[in-house]
């Protein structure tokens, strides 16, 4: 069966793309590579490295800028077509021709590609339940042929070609077939080699001989064999990570060497401070290399050179902090028992355009620790900086050199366990006279100042709190702390009256957050903030909640938290904020406004009330790289919003060229009713010019064009039936010669 599915990319909403968006990913972990007449492309997991051969220029290409998605499984060139297929692990599949990309998502989410093969006919993709066809002629897919065995799916690995038969290496041996490209969809019509029934991960074909990598599921060592008509031979061993055909040579890639094969003579590359994980060979003197820790590698005789756009070297955040354009970056991790997940000890920094990894390798002194969970830049002073470990204090640093690390021995931060260092810091926050603030988990200071002259006060809450984890902290404007007490406890708040070494005239109290009739809202809390009017901002597992009257946590009069209620555009309740979703962070910018991260829907922007959505970024809708946010931070010097991902970092300028004051709902020429619709719904566009010539796209919540609409006139009514469309929010961008804007609107069943 053959199917046609596809898309041009441009960004899916237009409105979109003149907001500016900045990828921060990592581009130094690259799998392969693939050369062109033109250029060089290697492909890490976040996107791709363009090194043009003539003129010698790096760029990058990403989701920010073309590609459909992340997680590249593997990539090729074909020369037939003149064009880069991209692959990614979750079925989705781009073909760039220039710098237009045609994307085919058919299969996205129903598939896994492990690595695509090219042919003058079209491409071969191995996937974990069999060959997907694709003809790069008419650009269409051919049907999936699903490989089974008793019932079992098959995982296919890798795919190559000999007399006119297509071999598929598979975890179940290796399976061939001579039939015709279109016809290659039935099973029944492949054939397992007799002789081989191990997992074999990749096939090339050389000189017209099949040669394999066979996996020993026992252990890290591989096997290199060639396969003849009755047999196979045992020809080397190895940590083998690749085999490849390319400029009739046999590469077989280990994780730190590569050997060449040519008419029957061998060299071995090593001992080059590689870690290669692909290898393509120019002539004989140039090889290109995708390597794990440096990118894209030019190897001649001369030596190597390093091609890889400035980036982390990993895609790892937990908490981004910035202040005067300094940006920090914490990449250690916990589980959702706050137990370790014992990442290296290390801090991204981008100063100056210039991304740099602080660790125990690259900074003198820094001591080997794990989970760095917290990252604070002093408002003060923004060369000064903190980090809290889960497990071995906090660390100071000054122009990204370590300065000390705080723990029991020179601190009021505490141990919770005598026979093995274990000080658990998490919650940072600077109050206005430069004092830090820190939680201290499972000990009785659980919470610890320190003042601009490093003198420390510990503040023994354990007794008042009964709860071994203590989550993030901030300071409010009438200087009194809100800390999070995690995994359903709630909120504890505390004033210190100044004196920090007198806790006996302390207010404090322990709460669950309530509503008004003093129901239980939510006691499970993963964010906290304080907007630019003093109300607080709390994010649970069932939305968010605001005190507008903070300063009367410690009395019984008139303190509750607050639910919002969101209306339609007649004002009747439509129900409370985020009611289902998990609320990972809470960033306020100069205008009051909420940036709102989720666990699960990506990001949204509020009013100040947040009574209206300005916008809502999903990977589905937006260049954004996951729906899962872990951190929001904004650089309030270059308006610029940063979003920390479990996919990595990417940024928005909203204020841009356009920017979000374009897509804002008060200032739309599109006027929609009845909103929420049933069976139709008609749009006005107004202007104050006698004429207006446009169109009018209509997208559904995952960014899905739906229907265009010719516009010509000052006002015209368009009234469309959308009877058989499905339930959801809709968006709608006007674009003319003059503007665009946006609105949307809610069709319900």
């Amino acid at each position: 069966m053959i199917k046609i599915l596809f898309c041009i990319l441009t960004f899916t909403i237009s409105v979109q793309a003149q907001i500016k968006w900045n990828d921060y990913m990592p581009y130094s972990n690259c799998n392969h590579v693939a050369i062109s007449s033109k250029y060089v492309f290697c492909s890490s997991y976040n996107g791709i490295i363009r090194y043009n051969i003539f003129t010698e220029e790096v760029s990058k290409f990403s989701k920010i800028n073309g590609l459909s998605d992340i997680g590249i499984s593997s990539i090729d060139f074909n020369t037939t077509y003149d064009c880069l297929i991209v692959s990614y692990f979750n079925g989705n599949v781009d073909i760039v021709i220039d710098t237009i990309v045609y994307n085919f998502s058919e299969y996205k989410n129903q598939v896994t590609i492990n690595k695509l093969f090219t042919t003058d006919k079209g491409v071969y993709f191995a996937t974990n339940s069999g060959v997907l066809l694709f003809n790069l002629q008419y650009k269409v897919f051919i049907e999936l042929c699903q490989f089974k065995i008793n019932g079992t799916v098959v995982k296919v690995n890798d795919i190559t070609e000999k007399d006119n038969a297509i071999y598929a290496a598979t975890n179940k041996g290796i399976f061939y077939s001579n039939v015709d490209f279109l016809d290659l969809d039935d099973f029944l019509l492949w054939n397992k080699i007799s002789f081989l029934s191990l997992n074999y991960s990749n096939i090339v074909n050389y000189n017209n001989v099949l040669y394999s990598i066979s996996n020993n599921i026992n252990s890290s060592i591989d096997t290199l064999i060639m396969i003849s008509n009755s047999n196979y031979t045992n020809i080397d061993t190895g940590s083998f990570v690749n085999l490849r055909i390319s400029n009739n040579n046999l590469i077989f890639v280990e994780s730190d060497r590569y050997t060449i094969l040519e008419n029957s003579i061998t060299s071995t590359f090593s001992n080059l401070n590689i870690n290669p994980r692909d290898v393509f060979c120019e002539n004989d003197s140039i090889y290109w290399i995708a390597d794990a820790q440096l990118g894209l590698v030019k190897q001649t005789s001369s030596g190597q050179l390093s091609y890889s756009p400035n980036g982390p070297n990993n895609s790892k955040v937990v908490s981004i902090s910035v202040e005067g354009s300094k940006l920090w970056v914490a990449t250690g991790g916990k589980d959702g028992t706050w137990s370790n997940l014992w990442n290296t000890g290390e801090l991204h920094t981008f100063i100056d355009e210039n991304w740099q990894t602080l660790n125990n390798s690259t900074v003198s002194g820094m001591p080997n620790v794990s989970d760095i969970l917290k990252v604070i830049v002093n408002p003060s002073n923004p060369s000064q900086v903190f980090a809290a470990t889960w497990g071995s204090g906090l660390l100071e640093f000054n122009n990204k050199s370590f300065v000390t690390i705080y723990n029991e021995t020179n601190s009021t931060l505490q141990d919770l366990d005598v026979w093995a260092q274990h000080v658990r810091t998490y919650g940072l926050a600077f109050d206005v006279n430069n004092n830090l603030w820190i939680t201290n988990s499972g000990v009785q200071n659980a919470i610890s100042v320190r003042t601009p002259n490093n003198n420390w006060y510990g503040f023994q809450y354990y007794g008042y709190l009964n709860t071994t984890i203590i989550g993030d902290i901030i300071v409010t404007k009438n200087n009194h702390k809100w800390v999070v007490l995690p995994r359903g406890i709630g909120l504890f708040a505390f004033d210190d009256k100044g004196t920090f070494d007198n806790i006996s005239d302390d207010d404090f109290r322990k709460f669950q957050i309530t509503d008004d009739y003093n129901q239980i809202i939510s006691n499970d809390v993963y964010s906290i903030a304080e907007d630019t009017v003093g109300q607080i901002w709390v994010g649970t597992n069932r939305g968010i909640v605001v005190y507008k009257n903070p300063e009367n946590v410690f009395t019984n009069q008139n303190f509750y938290a607050q639910r919002i209620i969101v209306p339609d555009s007649t004002g009747e309740p439509l129900g409370f904020l985020l009611a289902n979703e998990t609320i990972t962070a809470i960033e306020i910018n100069l205008k009051n406004q909420k940036w709102i991260g989720t666990e699960n829907s990506g990001v949204f922007l509020l009013s100040s009330d947040g009574t209206q959505e300005i916008y809502h970024f999903t990977k589905e809708n937006s260049p954004l790289i996951s729906n899962n946010i872990y951190t929001i931070a904004i650089d309030d010097s270059k308006k610029e919003v940063f979003f920390g991902t479990d996919n990595g970092i990417v940024s928005i300028i909203p204020d841009s060229t356009s920017g979000l004051a374009m897509i804002n709902k008060e200032n739309s020429w599109i006027n929609i009713f009845p909103n929420p619709a049933f069976n139709e719904v008609t749009f006005s566009i107004e202007n104050q010019s006698s004429t207006i010539t446009g169109s009018l796209s209509i997208f559904n919540s995952q960014g899905a064009l739906v229907k265009v609409i010719s516009i010509n006139n000052q006002y015209l009514y368009n009234k469309i039936d959308v009877s058989m469309w499905s339930s959801g929010l809709y968006y709608c961008v006007f674009n003319s010669a003059e503007k665009s804007t946006f609105n949307k609107f809610i069709i319900t069943k």
